[in-house]
């Protein structure tokens, strides 16, 4: 069991900006980070940026880390 199951998370703010640094293939700022690491303990997570492209890529990022993808219509 892993610490966060069962917990539901919204991270304002889990996009980033800026190109990623040497030798990564994504940029990591901290709204991200969190996302990334609070799905990977199991937590549900919804994430929000102004950009909707940088919301988009971390919800890639933790799908690709065996997360789970929820379904959501923009509206």
């Amino acid at each position: 069991m892993k610490r966060l199951d069962g917990k539901a998370l919204l991270v304002a703010g889990g996009g980033a900006d800026g190109p990623p640094n040497k030798g990564e293939s994504l940029a990591i700022g901290n709204g991200r980070a969190i996302a990334i690491l609070c799905a990977r303990e199991g937590a549900r997570v919804v994430v929000t940026d102004r950009s909707l492209a940088s919301a988009r890529e971390t919800a890639a990022a933790i799908v690709a880390g065996a997360g789970r993808r929820m379904r959501w219509k923009p509206t």
